[in-house]
């Protein structure tokens, strides 16, 4: 059956037009409708739902009058024939078409309106943000090039200076390696790494505690020996150990430490496991040729190989020598240079350790105080060098009497002390009847002369209730002095009731006499000049003051007398001030001889030294009388500095600010201040006299007056002799270096008024 259009050719391609543009706006209006189901969050959150909206109702009002059309076109033509399809198409295009097309292009107008509203300013503020953006952009990237040429210089300046550092490195390596091997002390190089690794382990499986962890293991040691590794030594420790070939001394330790620990391994693993880096411990070794030595090393790890100990470093001294020269000045320290007995010093420490066993067990011990008879006889007519052989003679004797664990030391110039450990008085009396005996039947021969020496002796008993070592040694003096004045050449128990009050009756007429002297300003100044040994040197006067005090009848009484009574009973500090503003005031009014003064040495007591209020009082003289501090120097002894040394070093660093300076007197009596010489700031040592006066004919006090003076230059102190009593001592002086002299044979003691004598005939 034909179609309905094929009579009319026309018709069908009109038709035909008709209903492909009729399929494409209903696909248009079907296609925006799936685009807006699709997108329709966003057009929510844009706001372009009603505008859409409307679009889209105008596209589909369109759309629904052609797909009409197109149904009235292609299938109503089967049912009511073509030419009423015809008819009623062209009643509808003529009727509705301009009707829906005005409404759904009104629709369309006013949705595309309404979102052009919406879409326009988006856009230009889209458009404006990439604007933004690109010019963002293009700056970043100006930037990012600026930084990248930037970086690349410094990169490039990055790889020259590692370069640099490189080379450094390298050069300073060969630095390294030149000064390790040249090195003027012994250097080892080690690797400690697997020690560290064992230490770790065990520390692990002890706990923490690895010294409780080697005393439970001893063999650990061996371990750990075994785990060090020898990687180079220096030109001196083959020096030292007088080995020949580096490869073969190194190869030879390793192999001993493989099988052998050294003693100081012990503490330096568990110092190293604590978190120290330098230990310092001596030992012994033997050198190749089979002789022992002793060594001081000092181990470190540096800092860039403390967590692993893959570089450990050790220098090594051999300090045989000084350990020999250190037990014999130890030695010195404790014992008489004349006699070789006890010291002072040490006979007073072994007495705080008796009165400490006495309170502290009860035991009973002895203090005996020997004084000799007649000494002074003999050292006045034949010379120190006599009193010198006498002693010598007599601390023999004295040591055969006393038993072996008794301590016979000599305490001064003529005085002795016997300590007897654990001993009844009925003892003592034993002891001290061979000695009175044994003083009896000597005879001290001299130049075809000979003399008999007595001896007055004081015991005391060192019980749980004696109170001090003053004490003790105050009783024993006063017990001697009683000896003597009941016939000498005995001995005495002290008592209380009659030598204390006798001597103490002494001692308080010295105190009436020191007090009335000081109320009726009876003291007068003398000095005694100190020179330069070496007589090129040019400087103005240098002297020492000394005091003397005057009696009722004007008579001058030299210190020795008064001082030591003085000392006893705290009168020392008075005649200090007296001394120290005296001093002051005579050069404030003496201008030229102020001008012209090198230095003034005043002598001051150990009681002076640790009195605050003394310190206050020098001070307000100096500002008082506006003498310049630098041109005087306190003189201190090594007894009185040492006794109390905090005081001292506070005095002293207290007027050090104003200027003044310090000289340490009687240095060397028994070297007992070698060991606090370094902390004492003082200028200048005097050499105590007892050495200097024999060191023409005595060698051994020609090498302990060198000592001293090379000690003192060490330091960066100046040196003054004492006793220089002739030219043939001030010519060894000046053979030692020492640098100043003074003594009866430079010059005697005279009046201070002489100063201004002298001054006016030159």
């Amino acid at each position: 059956m034909p179609t309905p259009y094929t009579t009319r050719p026309v018709i069908w391609q009109s038709v035909l037009l008709m209903s492909l543009i009729d399929c494409v706006i209903v696909a248009v209006a079907l296609g925006l409708l799936a685009v807006l189901i699709r997108h329709r969050e966003e057009a929510r959150r844009l706001h372009l739902m009603p505008g859409l909206a409307l679009t889209l109702l105008g596209v589909m009002t369109i759309a629904a009058f052609y797909g009409f059309d197109l149904i009235t076109m292609l299938v109503l033509p089967h049912f009511i024939g073509a030419s009423r399809a015809m008819h009623l198409m062209e009643d509808l295009h003529l009727n509705l078409s301009w009707v829906n097309t005005l409404a759904g292009i009104g629709a369309i107008s006013i949705g595309m309106s309404m979102l052009l509203r919406r879409l326009i300013p988006r856009a230009a503020n889209a458009l404006a943000a990439s604007q933004a953006a690109e010019e963002a952009l293009r700056e970043t990237n100006t930037r990012l090039e600026r930084q990248v040429e930037e970086r690349t210089r410094a990169l490039k300046e990055d790889i020259r200076e590692r370069e640099r550092i490189e080379q450094r490195l390298r050069e300073g390596k060969l630095r390294y390696r030149g000064l390790f091997d040249a090195a003027p002390i012994a250097l080892w190089e080690e690797d400690w790494s697997g020690v560290k690794r064992l230490v770790d382990d065990w520390r692990s499986a002890g706990g923490g505690d690895l010294e409780t962890y080697l005393d439970e293991r001893p063999e650990a040691l061996v371990e750990a020996s075994a785990a060090i590794r020898v990687l180079n030594v220096n030109r001196e420790t083959l020096k030292l150990y007088r080995a020949l070939d580096k490869e073969s001394f190194v190869e030879a330790i390793n192999a001993r430490l493989a099988q052998t620990p050294f003693m100081q391994l012990r503490e330096r693993l568990i110092a190293f496991s604590q978190g120290a880096h330098r230990i310092t411990c001596e030992g012994e070794d033997t050198r190749a040729n089979g002789e022992p030595f002793l060594t001081r090393i000092t181990v470190d790890i540096p800092r860039e190989h403390r967590g692993t100990w893959d570089r450990v470093f050790a220098a090594m001294e051999d300090v045989t020598e000084v350990r020999r020269l250190s037990a014999q000045l130890t030695h010195q320290a404790c014992h008489d240079a004349i006699t070789g007995l006890v010291n002072r010093h040490e006979f007073d420490r072994r007495l705080e350790g008796l009165l400490e066993r006495a309170r502290a067990e009860g035991t009973e011990h002895v203090l005996c105080y020997l004084d000799l008879d007649h000494f002074k006889v003999v050292n006045d007519s034949c010379g120190h060098t006599a009193g010198d052989e006498l002693l010598r003679q007599l601390g023999f004797l004295l040591q055969a009497q006393v038993r072996k664990q008794d301590t016979l030391a000599r305490l001064s110039g003529d005085e002795f002390g016997v300590l007897m450990q654990e001993c009844s008085l009925e003892q003592a009396e034993r002891v001290t009847a061979a000695i009175l005996h044994a003083m009896e039947t000597f005879r001290f021969r001299w130049d075809e002369r000979s003399f008999n020496v007595g001896v007055s002796i004081g015991v005391v008993p060192i019980v749980s209730t004696s109170s001090s070592s003053s004490e003790v040694l105050r009783a024993a003096d006063a017990a001697c002095y009683a000896a003597k004045e009941r016939g000498r050449n005995r001995s005495h128990l002290y008592d209380s009731s009659d030598a204390m009050l006798d001597r103490r009756q002494a001692d308080m007429n010295w105190v009436g006499r020191i007090n009335h002297a000081l109320e009726e300003d009876r003291f007068e100044l003398a000095f005694q000049a100190i020179v330069p040994v070496d007589r090129a040197v040019q400087e103005g006067p240098h002297h020492e003051l000394l005091i003397r005090m005057s009696d009722d009848q004007g008579k001058l009484i030299g210190p020795g007398a008064f001082l030591p009574v003085a000392e006893r009973y705290r009168l020392s500090t008075l005649i200090d001030q007296w001394v120290v503003r005296t001093a002051f005031q005579w050069y404030a009014g003496h201008p030229r001889e102020l001008d012209t003064l090198h230095l003034c040495s005043i002598n001051l007591s150990g009681q002076s030294l640790g009195d605050r209020e003394f310190l206050k009082f020098v001070i307000h003289t100096l500002q008082e009388f506006e003498t310049p501090a630098e041109k005087f120097c306190f003189e201190v002894t090594e007894t009185a500095a040492i006794a109390d040394i905090a005081s001292a070093l506070h005095f002293i660093r207290e007027l050090k600010k104003f200027g003044v300076q310090f000289s340490l007197d009687d240095f060397g009596s028994g070297l007992s201040s070698f060991g606090y010489l370094k902390s004492l700031p003082v200028d200048f040592l005097k050499i105590d006299g007892l050495f200097v006066k024999d060191i023409a004919t005595d060698p051994v006090d020609l090498a302990m007056v060198k000592s001293i003076n090379d000690i003192g230059h060490e330091l960066g102190k100046r040196t003054v002799a004492e006793f220089v009593e002739n030219d043939e001592i001030l010519q060894r002086l000046h053979d030692l270096g020492v640098d100043y002299a003074q003594g009866y044979g430079i010059a005697r003691p005279k009046a201070i008024g002489e100063l201004e004598l002298r001054r006016a005939a030159s």
